[in-house]
């Protein structure tokens, strides 16, 4: 009985996070448009012109995760995104949830890149 508890108890508390596959930016519009609750959007690098744009965004399913974790989370997938194809992240952009996290308003992140050569990034 303990036991069952304690499972119900880790479902109730960890809910679902939201995490969405990467996707060009021509074909899609960003989470934070229209959302209830909107983001603090920060440019990072200009894009470089004549590459693709992806972007992917996380949620957490809780305001008991720290945005930073969320973000090692999205730039974890990012990277392996990138790096599959033998490339390097250029960051272009990212759009943070703003505090408070509460009332459903969880840490969320959107992270606008594109993928370079290596002999572009000069790595």
């Amino acid at each position: 009985m303990k036991n069952a508890a304690a499972v119900i108890a880790s479902l109730v508390l960890t809910g679902c996070a939201v995490s969405s596959t990467i996707t060009r930016v021509e074909t899609g519009k960003s989470a934070f448009d229209g959302a209830v609750y909107g983001g603090q959007r920060g440019i990072i690098n200009p894009e470089i012109t004549g590459l693709a744009k992806h972007r992917i965004f996380h949620q957490a399913s809780t305001g008991f995760t720290s945005m930073e974790s969320i973000r090692q989370s999205a730039m974890q997938r990012v990277k392996s995104f990138c790096s599959d194809g033998g490339k390097d992240i250029h960051l272009i952009e990212e759009t943070t949830s703003t505090p408070p996290h509460i009332l459903g308003n969880w840490p969320r992140i959107e992270i606008v890149f594109s993928c370079v050569d290596r002999t572009q990034s000069g790595k």
